[in-house]
């Protein structure tokens, strides 16, 4: 399901703009949600996190749907297996 990661990069950014610190000296949880980064939101740089958190998030968002669609392939194929082999 695609909607806890959404939910927890909003309450990721919230803690940003907050200002909470999720480590000493942090306050972003992961290197692709800092949004003080030198890539910022949508730019690109040549250091870590290499581009900005809107193209992570989208980045993630669209792997996060490819394993969940290969997790439902495997089930399918899995489930005509059984159908075709009955014990």
């Amino acid at each position: 399901m695609i909607v806890p990661p959404i939910l927890y990069a909003v309450y990721a950014g919230i803690g940003y703009v907050e200002n909470w610190q999720f480590a000493e000296g942090y306050n972003y949880p992961y290197f692709f949600l800092n949004w003080g980064s030198p890539a910022g939101a949508f730019g690109f740089t040549d250091e870590l996190p290499f581009m900005g958190c809107a193209w992570w998030i989208i980045f993630l968002f669209v792997v996060l749907l490819i394993v969940g669609y290969l997790y439902l392939k495997i089930v399918d194929i899995l489930k005509r297996f059984k159908n075709r082999n009955p014990s």
